[in-house]
């Protein structure tokens, strides 16, 4: 019975004493201070130009930019796990060395495989005389580049190939567009749009793309998404005639148009001898089988660039049949510039009778004052093209603070638009900072909390650097943003990024976890979490460690069976956590090596795995020479004895907890012993005299080097 008794209270110790066992084996990587941030590439020299993200299909993300750590400039890319584990090399993968080692490359896109990896392309000077070509990679979930060392030709034509664009085809591939400016007759390079398609190891169009537009004059600034069905849109500014024009095209995987040779003319302003109402920076997304486009054009009326939108049929491969009567002016009369229009469906409802659905339209917006106000803004057109317009209230400002929010990104999660742009509002600090907000179709904004007026945006890093550039990737329940930082000084740019939930909340921080074994064939696992989000709780997963190989995981403990596996929903308090493993050794007594790592599970049931922490389940700690009690009597009535041996001299704190975490006596504190064997006597009296469990935790350290050598804790009972 005692036996029996002992090791319930040893139960009950393991789950109230976590919070005192330390370790940083699996510390995760996302934090929840703006200030900090997660690092993606610290090193000297300079990681700048925007750096762009994709998701790694397992709601982490695949970073990529451009970097000055070599004598030249160079393309490296990294990836961070659903925890924010950098799961490459430190510091990031270079994608190509070009013979000699010397070429400038510059300006990378990238897009998801469908499998875990990428694509990347960039602008490319390794054949200078040349002029810009571009070049690829296909790069693996495990850091593998798929691709030769010095990359796939993407386009090696004569002349300038710039300002790639790219998205995935949904087929394990990717196309790519971009503004080419090979001659087409001799002395003649105006720009055309070209486009290619990468596939495996290769560009399945050839090393110099195939022509989407070559008509007279200049096309150039494509847009680009996949049709669901392995093809892809392209959408462009067409200069050849005034006023420009936005055109658009369907290519199927072979590169073959279908909207004809020249693509499908979505708009042009017909007003005469308006010549100025040039329509550029158009954007594209696919909704089902429609495609939404948004532009700017230069107001006929005098009052700057204005918003265009139009939603197009593509119900087959043919058709292009614009779903409005015409292209809708989203921002009507609004007074001074809107530029840079992204497009997102309002995921409302389709009403009978009709066959599509409203847009979102984020945008930067010129605000009435300092030439530097640029603010967030958003306007939603209904299904019938029913502009909602600053008259009714409903132009949804993301920020509306001085001195320029600039340089958006924005995403679709859920039915709401997340948006992240870099943010001057501070006037006193010579910083900026990266700034986020959410809002949902009627203009209510969800940061920090929802239907908050005055407050404008969550801060991702806040006045901790000059942060610029950013680029933000969706994963489940929110996004992943990352961006250029200054943190390190003003010529020193490096990579930083941050996880943000649709709540606006930061992640799940993980203070430490760790496996022990106190008693052979007995693993204790113990974990801290600084801070939760929609935490359903954890499971335990165990591999055996063969020949120093493991990877073979087993769950052996989950939340919907083990209450003390529960998480604590979404709190921004700490919580502490444990857990007994029993393990079936074999005999006579032999090796057990085990890996141990923790899987959160979120209330939506997307899981995020930890890093594993090893132990010996064969070898318990006091084979190694430590060991702390059992104290004798236990229970006591008036004093105790504990026993603890040291193998070596070191500097010894002994605790006495209660069951709440308060200290209530420490019997040792900071004193240098010797090694051997010591006895501690604990009086009734230092714990106050009140009957209950106790708990004594013991740490040791190197007395030169202050290193942590050992820790170990014990339950204490006093009888009433």
């Amino acid at each position: 019975m005692e036996i029996t008794r002992i090791k319930v209270l040893l139960q009950v110790f393991i789950l109230l004493i976590s919070c005192f066992i330390f370790s940083s084996s699996a510390e995760a990587q996302w934090t929840s201070d703006s200030t900090t941030n997660t690092p993606v590439c610290t090193l000297a020299g300079s990681q700048h130009n925007s750096p762009q993200l994709c998701t790694d299909d397992s709601d982490g993300a695949i970073i990529v930019w451009q970097d000055t750590r070599n004598t030249s400039m160079n393309i490296y890319a990294q990836r961070l796990d659903a925890s924010g584990h950098a799961r490459w090399t430190a510091n990031g993968i270079r994608l190509a060395t070009p013979s000699g080692n010397n070429a400038i490359q510059g300006k990378p896109v990238i897009a998801s495989d469908g499998s875990g990896g990428a694509y990347v392309v960039w602008e490319d000077l390794r054949n200078n005389t040349n002029g810009i070509d571009l070049y690829g990679q296909h790069i693996r979930a495990d850091g593998t580049l798929l691709g030769s060392a010095s990359g796939i030709a993407v386009c090696v034509a004569s002349g300038d190939q710039i300002n790639p664009v790219i998205s995935s085809d949904g087929n394990g591939g990717a196309f790519v567009a971009w503004t080419d400016s090979r001659p087409r007759y001799p002395s003649n390079y105006a720009p055309d749009i070209y486009m290619n398609r990468l596939s495996g190891t290769s560009a399945a169009l050839g090393n110099a793309g195939i022509a989407a537009d070559t008509a007279g004059g200049t096309q150039h600034l494509p847009a680009i998404c996949d049709d669901g069905s392995g093809g892809c849109y392209i959408a462009w500014e067409d200069a050849s005639s005034l006023p420009y024009s936005i055109r658009a095209n369907h290519f199927s995987a072979s590169g073959a148009k279908d909207w004809g040779m020249y693509g499908y003319l979505v708009y042009r302003t017909d007003c005469g001898t308006c010549y100025t109402a040039n329509a550029s920076h158009v954007a594209v997304r696919r909704d089902g089988q429609q495609l939404m486009l948004a532009w700017e054009v230069t107001s006929v009326t005098g009052n700057g660039q204005n918003i265009m939108a139009a939603r197009i049929r593509c119900a087959n491969a043919h058709d292009s049949t614009q779903l409005w009567a015409h292209a809708v002016d989203v921002t009507g009369d609004i007074p001074y510039d809107q530029v840079w229009p992204q497009i997102f469906s309002d995921d409302s409802a389709v009403a009978a009778g009709a066959d599509f659905r409203g847009i979102l339209v984020p945008f930067e917006y010129a605000w009435p004052g300092a030439a530097d106000d640029w603010n967030i803004t958003m306007i939603r057109v209904l299904g019938d093209g029913t502009t909602q317009l600053p008259g009714s209230g409903l132009v949804y400002d993301y920020d509306m603070q001085p001195h320029g929010q600039v340089g958006y990104q924005a995403v679709q999660v859920d039915s709401s638009v997340l948006t992240v742009w870099n943010d001057a509002r501070f006037s006193s600090s010579p910083d900026t900072c990266i700034f986020a907000q959410m809002m949902d179709k009627s203009g209510n904004r969800f940061f920090p909390s929802y239907r908050t007026s005055s407050t404008w945006g969550k801060p991702i890093s806040h006045r901790a650097t000059t942060a610029k550039q950013v680029a933000i990737a969706p994963r489940t329940n929110g996004a992943i943003i990352a961006w250029t930082d200054y943190r390190a000084g003003t010529n020193q740019a490096n990579i930083y990024a941050q996880l943000l939930f649709k709540d606006g909340s930061l992640p799940v921080e993980l203070e430490n976890f760790s496996a022990t074994c106190p008693t052979r064939g007995e693993v204790e696992l113990s974990w801290k979490t600084a801070s939760e989000h929609s935490n359903a709780g954890f499971e335990i997963e165990r591999s055996p460690v063969t020949n120093g190989n493991a990877g073979n995981y087993s769950t052996v403990a989950s939340y919907q069976t083990e209450s003390a596996l529960r998480g604590a929903g979404t709190s921004s308090a700490e919580h502490d956590y444990a857990w007994v493993d029993r393990v079936a050794l074999a005999s006579p007594p032999a090796s057990a090596i085990y890996d141990y790592r923790l899987v959160e599970v979120a209330l939506d049931g997307s899981r995020t795995v930890h890093d594993a922490a090893q132990v010996n389940a064969g070898e318990t700690e006091g084979a190694q020479g430590w060991s702390l009690g059992p104290n004798q009597p236990n229970p006591f009535f008036a004093s105790t004895t504990v026993p603890m041996t040291l193998p070596t001299s070191a500097i010894v704190n002994l605790v006495v907890y209660d069951v709440t975490g308060r200290t209530v006596a420490v019997p040792i504190a900071n004193k240098l012993l010797p090694a051997g064997t010591q006895f501690v006597t604990l009086d009734a009296h230092a714990l106050q005299s009140t009957a209950g469990t106790y708990f004594l935790r013991l740490t040791a350290t190197d007395p030169t080097t202050g290193e942590l050598l050992w820790q170990s804790a014990q339950p204490v009972m006093l009888a009433p």
